[in-house]
């Protein structure tokens, strides 16, 4: 025990076990129900803290686990989600056991009239995480903002065509926005993004995710492939069996967490195989669409309030991107900026996101009166704490 109660609790997080359920619906169609034998459990997330309550009875000791329960969930909460303020969840941390599929004691000690534990929880995840949203919702800063990006196997699911987007990104799409979000799909992001920059970032790794998310001022990046495949085993006669299979995940763009990855197969027996595709990619992306909201909804709920020292700065035609390092530099000595997270980069426009206690006054201000080697930069727009500048070849106005 020496020691035990002087260190800070943990968190141990472990990957979310898959739900592959398979269900469709539909006329003249035979369905093939529960969970894929090919998507694996993995293992539930696992949570350790410390509690107390006095007195050295055995009800001391349920009030002590109760207390180190309830200082798991406001772990899950700050260290999974990334949610710090947990005013607007007082209800959920008030009716704990309803949370807490399974709860060990590891530790227990008994001085100076307290009673103190050391436990492992393990929470009901899917229910803790739709009650948060539901309690969050009415409170978030702003409208959610989301970017969804998947590819499927049917025709128009590969981002080759211009103006055309998959099954399943369509009704997830769509589902958000009957939700009041506002939604970046793949149509909106090829104005500005390569087939091939979009392809990459469905491989990518969640750091990656979140920083994409950045880039566009979006909360959370939903990114995901589905495919179809026929059975060629299970056809009997002219009727076949199509199996589709949807991994799909997402990412929070303020703090890189991964709240939603969730594998989903739906199946299909038809005599019409494109039928059964369709109608099997749009089951499996229709299953994912409340549990894809609930992330949005966490997502939004960690990203940083408008009145904050955030600053969103665009530089126009950059032109040579070391010209940058300058910018950069009096961003630091200048303004004092405490970070700077350089995002997309090219010739035609830098983005830089902008930790800086400045006003946006002082902070164009700053930039644009700033004396640079062979260049300045004038404002181009501004709207709240998103400024554009641009680059003007040249030390002194005209």
């Amino acid at each position: 025990m020496a020691g035990r109660w002087e260190s800070k609790p943990l968190i141990f997080h472990g990957a979310r076990p898959a739900r592959g359920g398979i269900v469709a619906a539909g006329l003249c169609v035979f369905l093939a129900l529960g969970p894929s034998p090919a998507l694996a459990q993995t293992p539930s997330t696992k949570i350790r803290a410390e509690g107390s309550a006095p007195g050295a009875s055995a009800s001391s000791r349920e009030g002590a686990v109760r207390d180190a329960e309830r200082e798991c969930l406001v772990l899950y909460f700050r260290n999974t989600l990334g949610i710090t303020d947990t005013t607007a969840l007082r209800g959920i941390l008030d009716d704990v056991p309803r949370y807490v599929k399974s709860s060990r004691v590891i530790e227990q000690q008994r001085d100076a009239g307290m009673t103190r534990v050391f436990i492992e929880v393990v929470p009901w995840e899917k229910e803790l995480r739709g009650d948060a949203a539901a309690a969050l919702r009415d409170s978030l800063p702003r409208t959610p903002r989301i970017a969804v990006v998947i590819e499927d196997s049917l025709p128009g699911g590969s981002f080759r065509e211009a103006g055309k987007n998959g099954t399943a990104e369509r009704i997830l799409s769509a589902w958000f926005v009957k939700s009041g979000f506002e939604v970046l799909d793949s149509v909106a992001l090829r104005e500005t993004y390569a087939p091939t920059e979009l392809l990459d970032l469905i491989q990518a790794s969640d750091e990656r995710m979140a920083k994409f998310g950045r880039e566009i001022r979006v909360d959370a990046v939903f990114t995901g492939n589905a495919g179809a495949a026929l059975d060629e085993k299970s056809t009997v006669g002219n009727t076949g069996r199509v199996t589709v299979t949807m991994r799909l995940r997402a990412v929070a763009s303020a703090n890189g967490a991964s709240l939603y990855r969730e594998d989903i197969e739906a199946a299909v027996n038809s005599a019409h195989l494109e039928e059964a595709a369709a109608m099997a990619m749009r089951d499996a992306a229709e299953r994912a669409c409340a549990e894809a909201e609930v992330a949005a909804i966490l997502a939004a709920a960690v990203a940083p309030a408008p009145e904050s020292n955030e600053k969103w700065l665009t530089i126009v035609a950059p032109g040579d991107l070391a010209r940058m390092r300058e910018v950069t530099q009096a961003l630091r000595l200048d303004l004092g900026a405490a970070a700077i997270e350089a995002l997309r980069q090219t010739p035609e426009s830098a983005q830089f996101r902008v930790e800086c206690g400045a006003t946006t006054k002082e902070f164009v201000h700053a930039l644009t009166e700033k004396v640079y080697t062979g260049f300045r930069l004038e404002p181009y727009q501004v709207v709240g704490n998103e400024v554009v500048l641009k680059v003007v070849e040249g030390n002194a106005a005209p």
